[in-house]
């Protein structure tokens, strides 16, 4: 293949190029900031901004493959910030990708975008309702959601490039937090504070495991417009989670859990606040209740269609992240 990776200096971009370099595949990658590119046998940089046509033209040009990882997360960026890369961004890659003749776009979604499940069944399919409330889960999820919903129906339009859509739950690895939690408040490393119950879902997974399905994805004979949930276990949950950081740390870190109840008052005295000052109600509560929802995802279709299964496991990914992280011993 002749591949572009979007977003290539971000969490998966990187290990998506590392990968794909290993394997000795001519590879392409963009970043906005030149400064960030690292030199690599086999990997030509390209200093690309989504909004640029001609840089996007320049890059694309004389690709099959595009592994789209590029977006906005920063907390500080305003909305229109968040709608010009997010959204109008992957719209304007898409277009001129089809222009370009590119056969394939692999796109980087969010299990995010999903609503609460209206049934008692928490296992949410491919097929389940979008977030009917997007703008109050904040800027990154609204735009992630309108670029997905956007892409597909360009799919549904064109022919070409034909568009996978993976949707991964909470990506961790070497180089991100540590996730010791659904919804975690300002604590101590070693003792992290987290919301909610030891039963609460944790739809984790590894990096590493990302990658294997995207590569599987561009390399496999899909319909345009597929879409796959990439979770590596849809039965983890926040105790199983705190046990296993508590092995893998040799009992340094143990996280301790807050109840529901006690935080909800907060959250009220969140949205009070906002009230006061702006004149509306705020989305603390919801953004709790949601962030908290019994979701759980079994990847079904991802491991029927295409073989996926995570490799890397769940003591085995927390080891490798704590490895890096952990330069000097947790204060007891």
């Amino acid at each position: 293949m002749r591949v572009l990776v979007t977003g290539a200096t971000g969490f998966v971009g990187r290990r998506l190029v590392d990968r794909l370099v290993a394997e000795g595949t001519a590879v392409r990658a963009t970043t906005r900031l030149p400064s960030r590119s690292l030199p690599h046998p086999g990997l030509h940089w390209f200093t690309c901004d989504l909004g640029n046509e001609e840089q996007l033209c320049h890059a694309l040009s004389g690709t099959e493959t595009v592994f789209h990882c590029a977006a906005l997360v920063s907390a500080q960026a305003s909305l229109s910030d968040y709608e010009a890369i997010n959204l109008h961004g992957t719209l304007r890659l898409a277009r001129l990708a089809a222009k370009l003749g590119v056969l394939r776009i692999v796109y980087l979604s969010s299990i995010g975008v999903y609503g609460r499940p209206s049934s008692p069944n928490p296992f949410l399919e491919e097929d389940a309702a979008y977030e009917d409330r997007p703008a109050d889960r904040g800027p990154y999820t609204q735009t992630k959601l309108a670029a997905e919903r956007a892409l597909l129906e360009f799919a549904r339009e064109n022919s070409i490039p034909k568009i996978i859509v993976l949707r991964p739950g909470t990506i961790y690895g070497p180089g991100a937090p540590l996730p010791v939690g659904r919804f975690k408040l300002p604590s101590s490393p070693s003792r992290p504070i987290v919301v909610g119950s030891r039963r609460v879902s944790m739809p984790l997974t590894y990096v590493d495991n990302v990658v294997e399905a995207m590569l599987a994805a561009a390399r496999g004979d899909l319909p345009s417009g597929r879409i796959y949930n990439v979770v590596d276990s849809a039965h983890l949950d926040q105790g199983e989670v705190a046990r296993a950081l508590r092995r893998v740390s040799d009992g340094r870190i143990r996280p301790l859990f807050l109840p529901y109840g006690l935080v909800w008052p907060m959250a009220l005295g969140n949205d009070l606040l906002f009230l006061l000052r702006h004149r509306r109600l705020g989305t603390a509560r919801y953004r709790l209740r949601r962030t908290l929802a019994d979701m759980r995802f079994k990847c079904i279709a991802l491991r029927t269609d295409l073989g996926w299964e995570p490799r890397v496991s769940l003591t085995e990914g927390l080891s490798r992240a704590l490895a890096v992280q952990e330069e000097k011993p947790y204060p007891h």
